[in-house]
């Protein structure tokens, strides 16, 4: 039991390091922004932000997913995703897709992406490394003129409805066991434009959205045969933004019903529940209660998510269960 606990320990030291480095990067910058779509129920489709998942866990998965962000406030974000993947015949070897479609004021991205990944065995302890790509378009939509303005002139340039396609790919790796993962992951790794001109009404100057670096890491604890506790943690890095981090803790029971808690820097406080409605099929509800400036002016962020599993190898290991990983 002694051996357990260390080994635990030597585990989890080198992630706490990391958060320690990140907070002293993050206090010690000045920069201000973030700019594409998030999820908070993530973890229920771990696809959405690295493509190395991709019949990682040897078991298929479709899920979907639905955010509406900052209720109550006019051209607030909206967001929905939805993916399958799964394992070819060759176990090592998962496919997946992507889709997103984000609507934000007068703009609209929808982006579609195919995933690829391989993974392999590490030791006799079913230590497994999965490293993936992606690869896509994103289409950048913009209509201003369902905007209500005062100007006299109606016709600005900047105001000019656009349409631009914009190809891109990412990559990630996913290492993973029973009872942890840890991922590192770039969705896009080429800038993109976000659609809107500059001062210089070129949409050749468009703003740019650089590449969004995400690294992730979550252990699951079993505190009695019917419970468990699971610690997570995401950290986003881009050009010029802050270091944005997510630290959470949430209890499993039965394998069937997960509830928990998670802050995200400078944010909110994330409330998220999710059952095991039938072996193969789940749903997920989070709620995000803003704790700055947008505190008063807003009813909150809700997301929903549904997921749906198959395979023979479904059965096989608790971990398959998409509350851990």
């Amino acid at each position: 039991m002694k051996l357990r606990h260390t080994n635990i320990i030597r585990f989890i030291l080198p992630f706490v390091q990391y958060i320690v480095l990140a907070l002293w990067l993050l206090t010690s910058s000045m920069l201000f922004g973030q700019q594409q779509a998030q999820s908070t129920l993530y973890t229920l489709n771990p696809l959405l932000i690295n493509p190395a998942y991709a019949g990682a866990k040897n078991v298929s998965n479709a899920t979907i997913n639905a955010r509406f962000q900052w209720v109550g406030i006019k051209g607030a974000p909206m967001t929905q995703f939805a993916s399958i993947q799964g394992p070819l015949k060759d176990k090592n070897l998962g496919m997946g897709l992507v889709i997103e479609n984000d609507i934000t004021g007068a703009r609209a991205m929808q982006g579609v992406y195919a995933q690829a990944a391989y993974s392999f065995r590490l030791n006799k302890n079913f230590h497994r490394l999965s490293i993936g790509m992606n690869v896509g378009m994103d289409i950048i939509q913009t209509n201003f003129s369902n905007l209500a303005v005062n100007e006299a002139d109606q016709s600005d340039p900047l105001r000019t409805n656009q349409l631009i396609l914009s190809p891109n790919a990412g990559v990630g790796a996913y290492y993973f066991a029973d009872k942890f993962y840890a991922g590192f992951s770039v969705p896009r790794l080429l800038s993109r434009t976000n659609g809107l001109a500059s001062g210089n009404h070129s949409n050749n100057n468009a703003q740019i959205f650089d590449p969004l670096f995400y690294l992730t890491g979550g252990y699951v604890f079993t505190l009695h045969p019917n419970w468990a506790l699971k610690a997570n943690g995401l950290f986003k890095f881009q050009a010029d933004a802050p270091v944005v981090f997510e630290l959470g803790v949430s209890t499993i029971w039965l394998d069937k019903f997960y509830t928990g808690m998670t802050y995200r820097y400078h944010e909110s406080i994330i409330f998220t529940t999710m059952y095991r409605v039938h072996k193969k099929f789940y749903v997920g509800y989070s709620f995000d209660m803003p704790v700055n400036g947008l505190a008063l002016n807003q009813w909150g962020t809700h997301e929903i998510s549904l997921s749906f599993e198959w395979g023979r190898h479904l059965n096989k290991r608790k971990s398959s269960s998409c509350f851990y990983f």
